[in-house]
Formats: structure tokens, sequence, C-alpha cells
């Protein structure tokens, strides 16, 4: 989620993450004159799917995630 009514921010992109009881949620505060907000939102379902396989294979290494945007760009 984006943070609504913020106007400015001194980085181009701040990711922020919070434990809930329902785990953990992340918003975003980012310029938008330079990223879109569908760049934003697939930038927050990316990470989503990072977390996730880390949590499922703690044990494996970044670097053996691969590139997400190769994977969608094959299924669209």
């Amino acid at each position: 989620m984006t943070e609504p009514g913020v106007t400015a921010t001194t980085f181009d992109c701040i990711l922020m993450m919070r434990e809930t009881p329902q785990g953990l949620t992340e918003s975003c505060i980012y310029k938008t004159a330079l990223f879109e907000a569908a760049t934003i939102k697939r930038l927050l379902r990316d990470f989503q799917e990072v977390l996730a396989r880390l949590v499922a294979r703690p044990e494996q290494q970044l670097a053996s995630l691969g590139a997400l945007g190769r994977k969608r760009e094959r299924s669209s």
C-alpha cells in the first residue's frame, strides 16, 4: 500500500514493513514524479514474492531466486 496524504520525501522511494497480528504489511512512500503507482505496486508484489520464497526455503541464497521480471514477461 502507498501512504496516503504524504506529499514529500527526501528519498526517491521508501519501503516500510510493519508486523501486525495478520503478518507483515508493507507501505511505500515515493516520488510521484519518478514512479507511476503501477510500478510501485509491482515492486511491492515482487518484494512479497521474494519474502515468501525465502520463508519457504530460508537456506537458499538470494541470487538463486532469479529475476522476477523475466517470469512475468513470459507469462504475459
